[in-house]
């Protein structure tokens, strides 16, 4: 008999069917919660191994799905919790499998806050002199392009007494050498952001 397949398209269907039936499952208990979620490993891997159409297939499926569950070993040390959650799901220990990975969720919350607390201690750095320079020219034309806006720029810097930048060879190079030079190529990007901050203040 031929084996059957399924194309990605249908499994990707059948799978996201299956996530929008979990999570339509009320609170529950760890232990309730782990029986749950071995059953929804299960019946994914039912349906990517073809293996779905009677309980005999399903029974066969299982033992594959459970067998590679208790055996998996992987390399990368960030994935030890998912690895020890899948572990306790294939010996039963539906509640520890839960606590296992809740306390991997909330430690690497806990890191993700602490970094964020960190980086907006940090002082800001000040803003590129060019982008001060493209906005407000920016505000008074909304609509200039690109090469309008090199040209606007050009004309500024030559007048300036002190200006911010210098302009050599199609490259805006700011006087304050801790800002790294911009060339031509990457000044749409500055009236994109200049156009859009405009816009969003009306």
């Amino acid at each position: 008999m031929k084996q059957r397949t399924r194309s990605r398209e249908e499994m990707q269907m059948l799978w996201m069917m299956l996530d929008l039936e979990f999570m339509k499952l009320p609170p529950a208990s760890n232990t309730v919660v782990g029986q749950q979620v071995l059953e929804h490993i299960l019946w994914k891997e039912r349906i990517r191994l073809c293996l779905d159409r009677s309980e005999a297939e399903w029974v066969k499926a299982d033992r594959i799905t459970l067998a590679a569950m208790r055996t998996r070993d992987d390399d990368d040390p960030t994935l030890l919790a998912l690895e020890k959650m899948f572990k306790r799901l294939a010996t039963g220990k539906h509640a520890q499998a839960m606590v296992c990975i809740r306390k991997a969720i909330d430690h690497a919350y806990d890191k993700l806050r602490k970094r964020q607390s960190e980086i907006a201690k940090k002082p800001r750095r000040a803003r590129h002199p060019l982008s001060t320079m493209v906005e407000p020219i920016v505000r008074s034309r909304p609509d200039i392009s690109e090469n309008e806006l090199f040209h606007s720029l050009k004309r500024k810097i030559l007048s300036d007494t002190a200006p911010d930048c210098i302009i050599t060879a199609d490259i805006f190079q700011p006087v304050d050498k801790r800002y790294g030079d911009v060339p031509r190529s990457a000044l749409k990007h500055y009236l994109y952001r200049a156009k859009k901050k405009v816009a969003l203040a009306g």
